[in-house]
């Protein structure tokens, strides 16, 4: 199941539903979810109820927007990836691959549609560099959660870009600064729903940009556990 939150292009309102094969299928307004995020948030939200949706609209007269915007900062995982680490060892100072999950943040300023256009913020950075990422969505709060029950606290997956300002990075020896300009997060274009056993499946990453020959493909092959490593950051 894929959901999203689109522009209406009639009306020019923003809708979230599901994202189907041949049309976009609204939420009704009286169910008492305005946004996606507010659903997300709903622990006793019942899934059937976006199965049976039957009003849909168009493709051509909705366009996407991010899934939803973010309250909080962004929990994200740095130097996850063996060819990652190689890739940035010039701004980092290191090649090694960390002990325990690095983790960072990113402003909810940061995020935009999957398809909006990144600034490039011109006078500031000149180093923009960019990283297809596994996005997790947490569909319920926790603490201390064991590694075998982690899947069950995932609502969704997505598709998440990592912008950063590799001058700024270094400059400043953090990542916040360097990763947290705005726009620097598109996002989307859909939540995939986390039923059955998602994780199981092979799967792999592409990143297109404009003005560069080729792509970025990155197969998902994590140091740490999957998904535990995205439930750590909770521990204490």
């Amino acid at each position: 199941m894929k959901l999203a939150t689109v522009l209406h292009r009639k009306t020019g309102k923003e809708r979230w539903g599901l994202w189907g094969e041949e049309a976009f299928f609204p939420v009704p307004e009286e169910l008492g979810y305005p946004t996606l995020l507010s659903y997300i948030e709903d622990e006793e939200r019942d899934l059937s109820v976006l199965k049976n949706l039957k009003e849909g609209i168009p493709f051509e007269e909705v366009r996407l927007k991010p899934p939803y915007r973010p309250e909080r900062n962004l929990y994200c995982v740095g130097k996850n990836y063996k060819e990652h680490v190689k890739e940035v060892s010039n701004f980092t100072g290191s090649g090694e691959i960390p002990e325990y999950p690095l983790f960072f943040t990113k402003g909810p300023n940061t995020v935009i549609g999957h398809l909006d256009e990144i600034d490039p913020h011109v006078g500031i950075t000149n180093a923009i560099d960019y990283e297809g990422e596994l996005a997790v969505i947490l569909g319920k709060g926790g603490r201390n959660i064991l590694e075998e029950e982690a899947a069950n606290y995932i609502f969704a997956y997505t598709i998440f870009n990592d912008v950063t300002a590799r001058d700024l990075q270094k400059r400043h020896q953090q990542f916040f600064k360097g990763k947290s300009l705005d726009t620097f997060a598109p996002f989307g274009p859909c939540l995939l729903v986390n039923e059955g056993n998602l994780m199981s499946q092979p799967f792999h990453i592409e990143t297109h940009a404009n003005g560069r020959n080729g792509r970025m493909e990155r197969p998902i092959s994590l140091f740490s556990p999957f998904p535990g490593l995205y439930i750590s950051s909770p521990k204490g």
